[in-house]
C-alpha cells in the first residue's frame, strides 16, 4: 500500500470514529441559597450533595460551576437566581445548558426548600418542586430526594379548574400559566408536592399545596372580594 493510500485509510478511520463518538452530555450548574442565617449550613450541604450526585450520576448531565464561578456570575447578573430570566443569564455567564437553583428557609422546626431547573437555551423552566423536612432530617438524604425529583425525575401535568375566569397561576413562586375561562394547564411538573398560588381579579389570592402524580386535576373555589 502506498503512503497516500495509508493516509487516506487513517483519515477515513478518524471520520468513522467521530461519527460514532457519543454526543457531549448537557452541562448543569447547581446552587442552593439560604433565606435566613439558620438555613446557611443546610443550603451549603444541599449544594455540595446535589453537585456530588450530578457528578456520580453523570449519565444525563455533566456538573459544572464551583462556588467561585457562581459568585462571579451572580455579581455580574445582579438578580435573584430563582427567577427564570435571572437563571438564564447565570447559565449564559457560566456557559452551561441547565441551571438548578433554589432557596431553603427555616420555619419553626422545619426547613422548606423551593428548587427549579431551567433550560438556558430555551429560556424556560423545565420543572420545579417545593419540599419540607424537619430540622433533624439528614441533608444528604434530602439532597438525594431533591435530585431525583428535579434533575432525574419523572414529570407530570397539572390541570386547574376554578371560578376565576382570568388571572395568574404561580407554581413554587414562579408564574407558569394564565387562567383562561377558569382553566389552566401546566406541563413538565416534577412529580410530588408543589406550592400553587392563584391570583384572579375580583377574588382573594389562593395558596394551596398540590400533589402531582401523572396527570393531576385540581378544582379550586376562590373567595370573592367583598
Amino acid at each position: 500500500m502506498t503512503a497516500r493510500g495509508l493516509v487516506a485509510l487513517l483519515v477515513l478511520a478518524r471520520l468513522a470514529g467521530a461519527d460514532t463518538a457519543a454526543p457531549a452530555k448537557p452541562t448543569v450548574a447547581i446552587v442552593i441559597d439560604a433565606k435566613d442565617r439558620e438555613a446557611i449550613k443546610t443550603a451549603e450541604a444541599l449544594t455540595a450533595h446535589l453537585r456530588a450526585f450530578a457528578g456520580k450520576q453523570a449519565e444525563r448531565f455533566a456538573a459544572r460551576g464551583n462556588d467561585t464561578a457562581w459568585r462571579a456570575a451572580r455579581r455580574e447578573a445582579a438578580c435573584t437566581p430563582l427567577g427564570v430570566q435571572c437563571a438564564v443569564v447565570l447559565g449564559e455567564l457560566l456557559g452551561v445548558d441547565f441551571i438548578v437553583t433554589g432557596e431553603v428557609e427555616t420555619r419553626a422546626l422545619r426547613r422548606v426548600v423551593v428548587v427549579a431547573m431551567v433550560d438556558v437555551a430555551k429560556r424556560q423552566r423545565v420543572r420545579s418542586l417545593r419540599d419540607t423536612v424537619t430540622t433533624r432530617f439528614a441533608p444528604k438524604r434530602w439532597a438525594q430526594r431533591i435530585y431525583e425529583r428535579v434533575v432525574g425525575s419523572d414529570t407530570g401535568e397539572l390541570a386547574i379548574v376554578t371560578n376565576g375566569k382570568g388571572g395568574e397561576v404561580l407554581l413554587d413562586g414562579e408564574l407558569v400559566a394564565a387562567l383562561y375561562q377558569g382553566k389552566a394547564h401546566i406541563t413538565n411538573v416534577a412529580v410530588g408536592a408543589h406550592a400553587l398560588v392563584i391570583r384572579a381579579p375580583g377574588f382573594r389570592p389562593l395558596e394551596v399545596e398540590v400533589v402531582v402524580d401523572g396527570t393531576s386535576t385540581e378544582t379550586l373555589l376562590l373567595d370573592p372580594v367583598p
